[in-house]
């Protein structure tokens, strides 16, 4: 038997729908996770390369060699006053210098590292992120349309003042019970383990279209 596959608004076709959407809401999760996985690890690399980078960097700090050599033209130089507060009055300044030297490499260093931690992002990759997440969400809104509608309905009858018969009453159709040898058959084929869980759910679903009634109605503990 063959049948054409739909997605229609009835609650095996809203069934199919559901789980699609399912599965690309998976997989979308998955992709965004390893995205973001991804980005945060590349973001931790090269912040540290940068904050080495400025941690190296000397802002105007003297190297060693540097300060050394001041100190030494500063014990060099000719005094002001004689012994150890003439070689003081040389070599304080120089000392104070340094220092100062340091202090402002250490706050110019200290503003890099906040700038860089604040504003160092990959746009693009967040981009890429942002998106994923975005189409996510418009899965999650159409999962929450089909939920309710993936549902089972139990069909609502009442006799008609009419004709004094069953009518479907969503439908407006009359409910004719299909001929006992239809039933029959449908109950012989959904039992016989020789069919596969695909080929009856086709038959079930002819045979729903045909007689515009539940096969469940006619089968123990439903399709």
């Amino acid at each position: 038997m063959e049948d054409e596959e739909d997605y229609n608004l009835d609650p095996e076709g809203a069934q199919g729908m559901l789980a699609q959407l399912t599965k690309q809401y998976t997989g979308l999760g998955e992709k965004s996770a390893a995205a973001r996985a991804e980005y945060e690890q590349s973001r931790a690399e090269r912040l540290r390369m940068a904050e080495e980078a400025i941690r190296a960097a000397r802002y105007g700090e003297p190297s060693r060699a540097e300060q050394m050599f001041a100190l030494a033209r500063a014990f060099s130089s000719p005094k002001q006053f004689r012994g150890l507060t003439g070689t003081l009055n040389n070599v304080v300044p120089v000392l104070g210098g340094i220092a100062q030297a340091r202090r402002s490499a250490e706050d110019q260093r200290t503003q890099a590292l906040a700038k860089l931690n604040v504003g160092y992002a990959d746009e693009a990759a967040m981009g890429k992120i942002d998106a994923l997440e975005a189409e996510r969400k418009g899965l999650a809104d159409l999962m929450r349309v089909y939920g309710p509608l993936a549902k089972p309905q139990k069909r609502r009858t009442a006799l008609s003042p009419l004709s004094g018969r069953p009518v479907d009453l969503d439908t407006g159709a009359e409910i004719v019970p299909p001929p006992t040898g239809a039933v029959e058959a449908l109950v012989a084929y959904m039992t016989d383990p020789n069919n596969t869980p695909e080929e009856k759910r086709i038959t079930a679903k002819n045979f729903e279209r045909r007689f515009n009634v539940p096969a469940s109605e006619y089968l123990q503990g439903g399709v």
